[in-house]
């Protein structure tokens, strides 16, 4: 399935959707801080779509800064195991589409128009 990367997004022209592609962390990769926040920071979601997957990320990370690790030093046993799960759960966002257009006509009257906002305000995301 080819796309098109639109607002750094993969766009399918053919269905009109926008969906995600990620490259799954190695199986044997060693998880520092620094590694850990590299492989995250690859994830570019500039229209929010992932903000739910994403702000779990986030949380993990303030949980490696408030243990004391260091930048080289590789994660205990708890982080590593939340790290790899994450990961794990990332080639699963290719599931995910997002119809492009909300509209199916110009010709169709519309009954309702939502917001559905997601925010980051709570104690843990």
């Amino acid at each position: 399935m080819y796309g098109t990367k639109t607002l750094g997004v993969l766009w399918l022209a053919e269905q009109d959707v926008f969906t995600f592609r990620f490259k799954a962390a190695e199986t044997d990769v060693v998880f520092t801080k620094r590694t850990f926040l590299q492989k995250v920071a690859k994830v570019f979601d500039p229209l929010g779509f992932l903000a739910p997957y994403v702000v779990r990320a986030k949380v993990l990370l303030q949980k490696v800064w408030a243990s004391g690790t260091e930048w080289d030093e590789q994660l205990n046993t708890e982080l590593h195991e939340q790290a790899c799960h994450w990961f794990a759960e990332l080639s699963t966002v290719a599931q995910i589409y997002v119809l492009r257009c909300l509209r199916l006509s110009a010709a169709e009257e519309l009954e309702s128009i939502e917001l559905h906002v997601f925010g980051d305000a709570s104690a843990d995301a």
